[in-house]
């Protein structure tokens, strides 16, 4: 594997280094990669700084990590993008966001976006909680 994107010099290996940096890589994205890796690095640059995947990005934030999840989770919500509501609940879960957190920061998607957002997220919610193994669909 590379050291980083600089050092990447095909697909499988900008694939590879997304994957270790952000802890998953979606679907659509090893696609991009598979089908014009140069411009899928391009994205994952973007991607990078929006979402502060590295320590140095992280470091003069103003808003932390898990807070910086729960946005990109409500964005993907409102959007309707389940593949991208279940990676970043994962992602919200891994860095330490309860179940309960994200029911409640998701609550006001009823209002802004429809029940259909709120209950793509309790869903997919459901579907972590599951597969981590809690049989009640609570973290209590």
């Amino acid at each position: 594997m590379s050291s980083g994107r600089n050092d990447v010099s095909s697909s499988e290996e900008l694939i590879e280094y997304m994957r270790s940096k952000r802890g998953f890589v979606s679907r659509g994205q090893m696609m991009a990669a598979k089908m014009d890796w140069k411009y899928a690095a391009s994205y994952d640059e973007l991607v990078t700084r929006a979402q502060l995947f590295t320590d140095d990005l992280q470091k003069d934030a103003r808003v932390d990590r898990p807070t910086r999840e729960l946005i990109i989770l409500a964005a993907a919500a409102t959007r309707l993008f389940q593949e991208g509501v279940r990676l970043h609940i994962d992602v919200a879960l891994r860095l330490g966001v309860s179940p309960e957190t994200i029911a409640d920061a998701m609550q006001p998607l009823i209002i802004t976006s429809g029940a259909p957002s709120f209950f793509l997220v309790m869903n997919e919610l459901d579907r972590a909680l599951e597969a981590a193994g809690s049989s009640d669909g609570t973290s209590g």
